[in-house]
């Protein structure tokens, strides 16, 4: 091979590693950011907290935390369903890696959204039972971590070099 040619094989090398490094270090401060709010979350509600009141569940915040919780999830599905069905198969691994990248950040964006809710309702009802649905979300979260074999599976293309 050419010195252009491994060149250029090193450059897209390079360039896809990138990407896919930024879509993990944007996805690992989504993450860390969700712990921040937990922790912020126990630190408030505290022992005052309890799991669950009729009061609370009486509101209109408790009542929109499964619709919601649900709502990103399968959302961060239509979003993957959606985006792979326009997706040119005939672009360059490069193009597909942007694509994924942007898949996979949209979809973290939207869960960690309604994890974020989840959050706010136990803080601002002073219960512990939106804990569980940030849990569940948490591992809704999990699912849409940008990995390289997550690229391989989806879009049946090795990223091996």
């Amino acid at each position: 091979m050419s010195d252009r040619n491994m060149n250029q094989e090193e450059d897209k090398s390079y360039f896809i590693n990138l990407n896919l490094k930024i879509a993990h270090y944007l996805f690992i401060i989504l993450l860390g950011g969700q712990f921040l709010m937990v922790a912020f979350g126990v630190i408030l509600v505290g022992e005052r907290g309890v799991f669950f009141t009729k009061e609370a569940s009486e509101s209109a915040l408790y009542q929109l935390l499964p619709i919601i919780s649900i709502g990103a999830v399968l959302l961060a599905w239509y979003i993957q369903k959606f985006r792979m069905e326009r997706l040119n198969k005939n672009l360059p691994t490069l193009k597909k890696v942007h694509h994924f990248r942007d898949t996979a950040l949209m979809q973290a964006v939207f869960l960690e959204a309604a994890n974020i809710f989840a959050i706010m309702v136990a803080i601002v009802t002073y219960t512990n039972l939106p804990y569980l649905f940030f849990g569940l979300g948490l591992m809704a979260f999990l699912w849409a971590y940008p990995s390289r074999r997550r690229f391989e599976r989806e879009y049946g293309e090795s990223l091996e070099v």
